[in-house]
């Protein structure tokens, strides 16, 4: 258990005046830290709406970022085709350029 003597020897120590807030300051106390809790709520009303709103416009920005890869993805692939068939065109002319050198 706690030792309460020393707590206590501490509070019997001074006077009562200095333990003890008279009404008048105590009311003070907590009109002022009921004003500043007051305050903190305000704040992180309007905290949560911007996140709100940050938390909608993020998922819309992921959805068009998936959307934009997507579509990244797909010219890739249609890039690739349009080079094999530039390949092809290029193998080929090479090949009829020299078969027709050789004749």
């Amino acid at each position: 258990m706690a030792d309460l003597s020393k707590a206590t020897d501490e509070v019997g120590s001074k006077p009562i005046s200095s333990v003890y807030m008279s009404y008048s300051e105590l009311r003070d106390t907590v009109d002022r830290l009921s004003t500043h809790n007051q305050s903190l709520i305000n704040e992180l009303n309007g905290l949560k709406k911007s996140n709100f709103f940050i938390k909608r416009k993020e998922f819309q920005y992921l959805k068009k970022i998936k959307s934009c890869e997507a579509e990244v993805k797909f010219l890739t692939e249609k890039l690739n085709k349009e080079l094999q068939v530039i390949d092809l065109a290029h193998e080929t002319m090479r090949d009829k350029t020299k078969e027709l050198s050789d004749k």
